[in-house]
């Protein structure tokens, strides 16, 4: 009796997790993989090295300091921060993943939603408040990418490992495979959505900003060069 009262708490605790993690947080939503244009805007970032599967602990450091800084001005129901990271080496290629590149930090669009917000004033302010932050104005541009249902880490693991094969598969039928040179990943947890993209060749505002040197890679006749 007692086996099969643990058995049916058991089976019960393995529903409500599948539940929580397949319905609750839409970690199995549909998504497709399409061209996404991206209003022009000002990135507020710090570089960062090492393994991408250890990048949260910098992102949680730009929370905190964020955090800080609205507490001091008094102005969090202002601002509704969106959080980025550009990455700039595939793990699978470079000889030490250690080694691998990324930008991460706040990214604040030119669009309705912030037209009322005074970005230049906030990112002078942030910036004397919190030195290791540098900025960066680009220009509107086209990427490939899909968007995402956003709750938690679990949404963002469950994107990339569903999102990068399929954009990437997405952009070889295209032929255009070859002019990715970074991926964007947005994270808007006011409107609950994660965006993967990789931006155009061309788009060049968001390209090396890093402040580490280039990786040695595998390939290296296919190497990156800047």
């Amino acid at each position: 009796m007692i086996l099969e009262l643990v058995s049916l708490v058991s089976i019960s605790a393995i529903a409500i997790f599948l539940y929580l993690i397949v319905f609750k947080y839409k970690i199995l939503a549909k998504f497709e993989v399409k061209e996404i244009t991206f209003p022009p805007g000002q990135l507020i970032y710090t570089s960062y090295q090492g393994k991408y599967s250890q990048i949260g602990t910098k992102i949680n450091s730009v929370v905190c300091d964020l955090n800080n800084f609205l507490k001091i001005k008094a102005n969090r129901t202002k601002f509704s921060p969106i959080y980025f990271g550009i990455y700039y080496d595939d793990p699978c290629r470079i000889l030490d993943v250690n080694k691998s590149r990324a930008v991460v930090g706040i990214i604040l669009f030119q669009n309705e939603k912030n037209q009322n917000f005074q970005t230049d004033e906030f990112i002078e302010n942030f910036k004397e408040k919190t030195f290791l932050y540098k900025t960066k104005s680009f220009c509107g541009f086209t990427s490939l990418g899909a968007k995402f249902p956003l709750f938690n880490l679990i949404n963002i693991m469950s994107g990339i490992f569903r999102g990068y094969p399929a954009i990437k598969k997405h952009a070889k039928d295209l032929d255009i495979l070859n002019k990715f040179q970074c991926s964007l990943e947005v994270y808007d947890y006011e409107n609950k959505e994660l965006t993967i993209s990789f931006p155009y060749e061309s788009q060049s505002d968001l390209l090396w900003l890093s402040d580490y040197p280039v990786p040695a890679y595998k390939d290296t006749q296919n190497s990156k060069t800047k």
